[in-house]
């Protein structure tokens, strides 16, 4: 089951990339990119990042921890690259996205579950954010806060914290 979300993931990621337009190669500051590193969500996984224009982009991650638990996210990124003129290697930006958790190990401690067959959540986020690409490198810091809910099997509300590390091309 989890080898069929994950292709299923990187074939969502790979056609919203696909959608990205490169322009001049000399032209690096303006030029589109694609970026694949490493995210820590409580899980650690693999982070994914496309610019699907000057002023959006994608995102996504598949996180991992003990005893089969994941998450996956996906969101669509709507970017403020001028906010901060003086150090305009920070982009702020806020998202509309997805989760899904798999917890087979009650990821949520204290949460009064009601008991379901199911230990697969989905739910929708709203990620606020800031990217910062180290000047004269290919390295992107990425955080966010996210709050999300959960809606199937049972309601949840909770805030989701990230950071990743990513190499842009």
């Amino acid at each position: 089951m989890i080898r069929i979300l994950v292709l299923a993931y990187l074939t969502v990621f790979s056609y919203m990339a696909s959608g990205v337009e490169l322009v001049k190669s000399g032209e690096r500051d303006n030029e589109s990119k694609v970026g694949v590193g490493v995210a820590f969500t409580g899980l650690t996984g693999l982070s994914l990042y496309a610019d699907t224009s000057y002023d959006n982009f994608a995102q996504s991650t598949v996180a991992f921890g003990r005893y089969g638990t994941y998450a996956i996210t996906g969101d669509y990124a709507f970017a403020y690259r001028a906010a901060i003129s003086s150090i305009p290697s920070i982009t702020p930006f806020w998202a509309l996205g997805i989760v899904l958790l798999h917890d087979q190990n009650n990821y949520w401690p204290g949460y009064a579950s009601v008991d379901t067959a199911s230990s697969t959540y989905v739910g929708a986020r709203l990620p606020l954010g800031l990217n910062f690409v180290i000047p004269k490198t290919p390295i992107q810091l990425a955080a966010e806060l996210a709050p999300s809910l959960l809606l199937t099997p049972s309601t949840y509300g909770y805030v989701q914290g990230s950071a990743s590390l990513r190499v842009l091309f």
